[in-house]
């Protein structure tokens, strides 16, 4: 089975790609994951012996798309507040401010096409932080792997926020290529400081004028506030249609 991760930057991503992982390798060791936005690359040079692939991507190729036009994938997008993306990217990678709008640009354009197509998993920032057990059981039920209470908790204590911050910050970090300078490890696709202990306020990364900038380049994506469309959001309530 392959299973696309395709949530917006910063939107518990990493976080899903983990607890699919985990729910999957109660049956079977026969599983790997990247992150690769070259959908149809990462497939091309699977190894046949693999039983679940899962690539996670903020964007996809042409390949990435037919998979879950057609539904020939699994595929579970996480979604957040596009401003709060973006101040959490700015603040964890240290972007600028002009390629984080661009990338959130991008983002909320592939949020939009994907829930136009159905078969897709929407799940929210907000509920991954504030029911992570009921979450894992409906990620679970999704990829047709279903955990118990038990199991659910298990997983949700493996990645909580303070057992993640403790990894991401022991790892080193390094120039590898797919990584870059964040040194993400590659069973994990954490990074050093991927979990922020104290994250700052949006007012305290964007000008008023930056935050104008903003919400004028998110455009029809999102209201005058810069919080989510209410048609956009409306149709990430769907999830398996």
């Amino acid at each position: 089975m392959i299973v696309l991760l395709t949530g917006m930057g910063r939107s518990g991503s990493t976080w899903a790609f983990n607890v699919a992982k985990a729910l999957l390798s109660r049956e079977t060791r026969a599983i790997t994951g990247e992150y690769n936005n070259a959908v149809g690359e990462a497939i091309a040079a699977l190894d046949p012996r693999v039983e679940h692939h899962l690539i996670k991507a903020h964007m996809v190729d042409r390949i990435g798309h037919m998979l879950i036009r057609h539904r020939m994938c699994r595929t579970i997008c996480t979604w957040r507040e596009p401003l709060d993306c973006i101040a959490s990217s700015m603040e964890a990678f240290g972007s600028t401010f002009a390629n984080t709008v661009a990338l959130a640009q991008g983002g909320l354009a592939f949020l939009d096409l994907q829930s136009r197509e159905g078969g897709v998993l929407f799940i929210a920032y907000d509920d991954i932080v504030g029911r992570p057990h009921d979450i894992i059981g409906v990620i679970g039920r999704y990829l047709g792997y279903p955990a118990d209470a038990d199991e659910a908790r298990r997983i949700a204590e493996l990645f909580s926020k303070d057992n993640v911050a403790r990894f991401a910050d022991k790892l080193e970090r390094t120039t590898d290529a797919r990584g870059g300078s964040a040194g993400w490890d590659r069973d994990t696709l954490l990074y050093p400081g991927h979990v922020r202990a104290k994250p700052s306020r949006l007012e305290q990364l964007l000008t008023p004028d930056q935050l104008r900038d903003v919400i004028a380049a998110l455009g029809p994506h999102v209201d005058a506030h810069g919080r989510l469309a209410s048609d956009l959001k409306q149709r990430l309530t769907t999830t398996t249609a």
